[in-house]
């Protein structure tokens, strides 16, 4: 009877040992959950940017290429009118 009482508590011990092994696994694996959940918002919000991106891209690639170089020297102009009204000391 003896040592049956003692297989047991061997017993006992082997398995809350490994209780303590699958709860770390659990743990860990959770952290993993987390972290992936993270990342699969910030690919959704960068595939957001993405597509909010190529949509301006369609829309400058269909600006005349004329309109384009107007609006630059309109721009250098501004500019240099700037620097003449408001110099930097």
């Amino acid at each position: 009877m003896e040592s049956e009482i003692d297989l047991l508590r061997q017993e006992n011990a082997r398995l809350v040992a490994k209780n303590y092994e699958l709860e770390a696994e659990i743990v860990k694996l959770s952290r993993i959950i987390e972290e992936n959940a993270r990342r699969d918002v910030r690919v959704k919000e960068l595939e957001q940017k993405n597509t909010e991106l190529e949509a301006r891209l369609a829309i400058l690639e269909q600006v005349p290429w004329q309109w384009m170089e107007s609006h630059r020297t309109i721009r250098k102009r501004y500019q240099r009118y700037q620097l003449l009204m408001y110099p930097t000391p």
